[in-house]
């Protein structure tokens, strides 16, 4: 690039206006202008950046500052010496100011006032270029590629190695950056046909590998790389292309020459720094030779040797990936991603992957747990022996365990490694049934609580769900298989078994086993036509759908309707009844209990057979819209019957007393009356008269017990026979109202004061 000239000029006595005006404006103004002008490009052109990025530039250190005095001094050099030779230049570091500074249309107006003023100017190739990077910058891109074009070819006529290769690089970041490969691997090709710079050469050859790599083109990738090596690369280009041909070579389908040339690389002590690069790329080898334990030993040894550095957050990946889809340990798998997730210097895409398989390992870890806490707690119903052998050999390793903990302060509690030295993963439950516990973190075990129906129906549920999440989400069709055939075999009947049917159907479809996977839709159609899942098997088939809302009870109810309407009210009770029986799930048997509440009520004025068949409904179908009707009625219907009842004992109860309080009254007045004759009598002869009191008082004492007793046996007598007739009367009532009809015409059907059609 042609660099901003400076005059030398001869001290010499005044010879001409124009000499003078050049000397006075180089020493008083140019000069001092140009030295903070090149300082402050100097810093700028130090910074260590990728050539081909099309990043914006930062100002580094005090460049901001000194390009502030240059533009200062450069408005002065045009606005008080327009006339001196060094216009030109102040016109030059002026728009190049104003581009680092980032303010690319003042730079731009400057470039073309050059062109436009001094078409004879010596810098009028170099004003284009920028003119072209500053259109560039402002995404006046169409303009920015037809000027750099044009330079580019001027300048490689003319033999303009730096503005050439400028020229060529804009155009190249410019096709790098909006994935234009085609083009960019074109420009670059072209420019080391041209280029004569080695330092420059290995970096174009360097960034042609990635391109080729980038798409996926792995031999023209590996001849680039070797390229690299025919010019001058510094040490950051020669070892980036060493371990990227390594990488290219394993993608090509020959990792053994990637894994030999990182064998050779980990020998050389000048890449000690990057030991971890070099390693991982020797881990990536390995595994795909298929060598996984020794894949594993140097991944390992990056997470634990490397932890912080950019290649552990990879490495962290990889050995996710390793155990998720190689070697089968999910617990390993999971940890691994999870210790992606918080590496430094992650990719946001690896970052954003890892997070989402975090978090589908997450929910498998749940899942899975659910399914093991289950079948635990199956066991010991079904084996209660076990239960107490498992609580005693865990108690006794939970005192071990604290009595390790108070000896060695070195263990912790949250220890993830077990006695075989196997990772298992935060919140697995290691309890196995008819084993002992062999995880170290070891807590008191609970007798199981729930019923083995209600256990079993959420392992159902439970092992559904996991084979889902294989089968949909980890691409892991058997073992999705596995679950689905182990509850269709160990617990028919379930709930889930149309569902688990076709899940079970779509996996034989998956390995093309499609008379399988017919005979198991044709299942489906055949045997659960009320279910939805079965026009899913329709459509496979090819069959006619199913109207899965069909329900057998609809046609029994509209004809137990219209025998209502006809008044044959015990052949529409009858069915009513038949409704409530055969289809108590239909949605017709709240209603058909209902209805034959409200006949029996309103039609036939049984209102104790009503009260029986709203009591049925209350307690059937208590979340049913005729439920909530009959509620308020049935309610006051029992309080009054509690009342009557509470008022017949009050009753009862009087009567009783004041037949007692009668007969007492009774019996006082009879005893005054013997004690007036006896005092009449005392005349006659103290001993006769004492005599015939004493036996008056006997006989009258006599008396009142015995008119008591008669009394007391009367009331009781005439109670009871008044409660029997009563109760008769009452049960006689009842058998006529409800039994017997109900026994040919259950209490079902619902209906608000006329049956709704």
């Amino acid at each position: 690039m042609k660099k901003i000239f400076i005059l030398l000029l001869p001290v010499i006595f005044i010879c001409g206006c124009g000499l003078w005006e050049d000397f006075t404006t180089y020493f008083n103004i140019y000069y001092d202008t140009s030295n903070i002008f090149s300082q402050a490009e100097s810093q700028i052109k130090e910074q260590k950046r990728d050539i081909f990025s099309n990043d914006e530039i930062p100002l580094p250190g005090s460049a901001g500052q000194l390009l502030t005095k240059v533009i200062e001094k450069s408005s002065k050099i045009l606005q008080f010496h327009p006339k001196s030779a060094y216009t030109e230049n102040a016109i030059m570091m002026l728009g190049k100011s104003f581009y680092y500074e980032k303010d690319y249309m003042k730079a731009l107006r400057q470039f073309q006032e050059l062109v436009k003023t001094k078409p004879n100017s010596g810098f009028i190739l170099e004003a284009n270029l920028w003119a072209g990077k500053s259109q560039m910058r402002l995404k006046q891109y169409d303009d920015a590629l037809k000027t750099l074009i044009d330079v580019k070819n001027i300048a490689v006529d003319k033999g303009e190695s730096d503005i050439y290769e400028e020229a060529y690089l804009e155009q190249i970041r410019y096709r790098v950056v909006t994935d234009d490969l085609d083009q960019a691997i074109s420009l670059l090709t072209e420019f080391l046909k041209v280029s004569r710079n080695d330092d420059l050469n290995s970096k174009a050859s360097f960034e042609l590998g990635k391109l080729y790599y980038k798409r996926n083109d792995y031999l023209n990738a590996i001849t680039a790389y070797q390229n690299v090596f025919n010019y001058s690369p510094n040490y950051d280009v020669t070892l980036d292309s060493k371990i990227e041909l390594a990488k290219s070579f394993r993608k090509s389908g020959d990792p053994q020459r990637g894994l030999d040339q990182m064998k050779v690389m980990r020998k050389e002590a000048k890449y000690a720094d990057v030991y971890h690069r070099i390693d991982l790329e020797t881990g990536l080898c390995q595994i795909e030779l298929k060598d996984y334990k020794a894949g594993v030993q140097t991944l390992m040894k990056i997470d634990t040797g490397f932890a912080n550095s950019t290649s552990a957050g990879f490495a962290r990946f990889e050995l996710g990936k390793l155990y998720e889809n190689y070697l089968p340990d999910y617990d390993s798998a999971y940890k691994y991603y999870m210790k992606t997730t918080t590496s430094t210097g992650i990719e946001p895409g690896l970052l954003q992957t890892s997070n989402d398989i975090s978090q589908r390992f997450k929910k498998y870890q749940y899942i899975r747990s659910l399914v093991i806490d289950n079948k635990t707690q199956i066991f010991y119903l079904e084996q209660p022996d076990e239960f107490v052998k498992d609580s005693t050999a865990n108690a006794d390793s939970i005192k071990r365990q604290e009595q390790l903990l108070k000896e060695n302060k070195s263990l912790t509690q949250n220890d993830s490694r077990n006695e075989s030295g196997r990772y298992i993963a935060p919140g697995t439950n290691t309890y196995s049934p008819g084993g002992t516990n062999s995880s170290s973190n070891r807590r008191p075990m609970n007798r199981p609580t729930q019923t083995i129906d209600t256990l079993k129906a959420n392992l159902v549920r439970n092992e559904f769900d996991l084979g889902n999440l294989f089968f949909t989400v980890m691409n892991r069709p058997d073992s999705a298989s596995y679950f689905y055939s182990d509850i269709l075999k160990n617990y028919p009947g379930s709930k889930y078994e149309a569902d688990v049917l076709y899940a079970l159907a779509s996996y034989y479809e998956t390995i093309n086993n499609i008379a399988t996977a017919d005979s198991i839709y044709n299942v489906i159609y055949d045997n659960y036509k009320t279910q939805k899942i079965v026009n899913a098997a329709a459509t496979k088939l090819n069959k006619p759908l199913i109207d899965v809302e069909y329900d057998p009870a609809k046609q029994l109810y509209a004809d137990a309707e219209a025998d209502m309407t006809k008044k044959d009210f015990n052949v529409s009770l009858k069915k009513m009844y038949k409704i409530t029986d055969t289809y108590p799930k239909s949605q017709y048997a709240p209603k058909a209990l209902y209805a034959s509440g409200w006949i029996l009520e309103n039609d036939l004025k049984l209102n104790d057979s009503a009260a029986v068949v709203y009591d049925t409904l209350a307690n059937r179908y208590p979340k049913s819209v005729y439920a909530v009707k009959i509620r308020p009625k049935l309610f006051t219907y029992k309080d009054e019957k509690i009342r009557i009842k509470t008022a017949i004992a009050d009753s009862l109860q009087k009567i009783e007393t004041d037949k007692i309080n009668k007969r007492k009254a009774d019996s006082l007045a009879t005893v005054k009356k013997v004690k007036v004759d006896s005092t009449a009598s005392l005349t006659k002869g103290k001993v006769d008269s004492l005599s015939t009191l004493n036996r008056t008082k006997v006989d009258s004492a006599g008396n009142i017990n015995n008119m008591r007793s008669d009394s007391l046996k009367n009331i009781r007598g005439q109670n009871t026979r008044t409660i029997n007739d009563s109760t008769k009367v009452n049960a006689r009532k009842l058998d006529s109202d409800s039994l017997h009809l109900i026994q040919n015409a259950p209490p079902d059907s619902l209906k608000p004061k006329k049956p709704e059609k």
